[in-house]
């Protein structure tokens, strides 16, 4: 399987535990790539919107699918949830992370 279905399965997994958990649809985001150095990942609420680094993709597929991806996918989420004056790694988004199973980071470490 090939890194763009393992992201769109990834993608589609997380949608639909918060469609179950929260009894609310989602749809499915835009998915963007990006190649620049200081960004992993990027979010895009107001336009429902993901972006990938396709360096970390090739150099770190497995937690990017594991952990990155869903880390996106949960803000734009959170955005649906959280109180306008909320930080973008505030409460929610940390609440969601942790139902979701994952430790809420607002950074990652590559080695």
């Amino acid at each position: 399987m090939n890194i763009q279905t393992r992201i769109k399965f990834r993608v589609d997994e997380v949608l639909h535990f918060f469609q179950n958990k929260h009894g609310k649809t989602y749809k499915f985001p835009k998915i963007h790539y990006f190649c620049h150095p200081e960004d992993v990942g990027m979010a895009y609420p107001e336009d429902w919107i993901i972006e990938f680094n396709t360096d970390y993709l090739a150099s770190h597929p497995d937690m990017m699918i594991e952990e990155i991806i869903p880390h996106e996918v949960i803000h734009l989420i959170a955005d649906t949830l959280q109180k306008p004056c909320e930080s973008y790694h505030g409460r929610t988004w940390c609440k969601l992370m942790r139902e979701f199973g994952l430790k809420p980071k607002a950074v990652y470490e590559f080695t």
